[in-house]
């Protein structure tokens, strides 16, 4: 079997705590998904299009976890899993600058009261610019 997850979804992830989560990714169809965290464990089927989706019910707050997904023949282990608040921003060119290269990062990271903050960033997907036409 060739499964996978979605790239989203790696060691160090934050999953959103309090609501339904969901993990998708792809497989031979019609082949079983199995995911488990915090002793929860949800099933899915491989449709005949590749594709498989799952729903984990709300999770509780925590740290360190694992994420298994697995199927018949392979198994997938995510550690350093949380269980919180998920924020996403997004926005133009300067949503890129990394803080580390900021003049003021050493005294910043220094007044930071949260130690628990990860960052996830998506790779870059670039499309041809929007064509619009006016009337």
């Amino acid at each position: 079997m060739n499964l996978q997850v979605a790239e989203i979804f790696g060691n160090g992830m934050v999953l959103q705590q309090n609501k339904p989560v969901y993990i998708w990714g792809t497989g031979d169809s019609g082949s079983t998904v199995i995911a488990t965290v915090q002793n929860v464990t949800e099933k899915a089927v491989v449709g005949t299009e590749g594709t498989w989706k799952l729903t984990l019910p709300a999770l509780h707050a925590s740290e360190c976890e694992t994420l298994v997904i697995q199927s018949e023949e392979e198994t997938i282990t995510y550690s350093n899993v949380a269980v919180g608040e998920v924020w996403i921003a997004g926005g133009q060119s300067n949503m890129e600058f990394y803080m580390r290269y900021d003049k003021d990062f050493d005294d910043t990271v220094k007044k930071c009261e949260n130690k628990n903050i990860r960052f996830f960033d998506y790779p870059v997907v670039r499309t041809e610019a929007c064509k619009f036409r006016l009337n």
